[in-house]
């Protein structure tokens, strides 16, 4: 949860040390979700499959698709077994 007083130099240790806690290098990488309560960092291994791309907002679930062929690249099978393809796993090993 971030501070109720979290002003830019706040915000920007807290993303430093998620960083480091995930073992991440200011150029690896990663997407980052903020919002008013919270910081999510998405450790990345590439930001495009074959013909898909996603985002920061895709690895949350929410996929943005501009061209029909997009869609169908998404839709072949369920658009969440894509996701996996994109992180990192098993990043406390």
């Amino acid at each position: 949860m971030l501070p109720k007083d979290c002003d830019a130099e706040v915000l920007s240790k807290i993303y430093s040390d998620v960083l480091s806690y995930l073992a991440l290098g200011d150029t690896s990488p990663h997407n980052v979700v903020l919002v008013k309560r919270w910081i999510l960092v998405i450790p990345r291994t590439t930001g495009r499959v074959n013909d898909i791309a996603a985002n920061a907002a895709a690895m949350v679930g929410i996929v943005w698709m501009t061209t029909e062929n997009e869609f169908q690249d998404w839709t072949k099978q369920d658009p969440m077994t894509h996701l996996p393809s994109f992180g990192v796993s098993n990043l406390g090993d």
